[in-house]
């Protein structure tokens, strides 16, 4: 899984584990971060790339972004959800939806 700075987690975790405990082990980690782009959100899957995952969900308290809440009520919907009935993430319509609400959060940073 290789993202927007071009190299894989792995190698970002090795440079990382040879910076550590070193003087400049804090410069690096703030260089490394601050490379990466903002998080964006997406109606797709689109996984974590620090995790190297291809599958993954992220949400906090309801109560701090609008973005969780979100992740919430579709979870809750796929807990709840009753034997026959088709899941809520299946709606064309709900997807559409998510995907304009995914982009204007991104853009507001959630």
């Amino acid at each position: 899984m290789k993202k927007e700075t071009g190299h894989s987690p792995r190698e970002l975790q090795k440079v990382l584990g040879e910076a550590k405990g070193r003087p400049e082990e804090k410069v690096i980690n703030n260089i490394l971060l601050r490379s990466m782009k903002w998080a964006k959100y997406s109606a797709k899957n689109l996984g974590h790339f620090g995790l190297a995952s291809t599958a993954y969900t992220h949400f906090t308290s309801p109560i701090r972004r609008y973005p969780d809440l979100i992740v919430h009520r579709i979870l809750k919907g796929i807990v709840l959800k009753k034997e026959g009935e088709s899941p809520v993430v299946a709606d064309s319509n709900l997807r559409e939806e998510l995907a304009k609400k995914a982009d204007h959060l991104s853009q507001r940073r959630g």
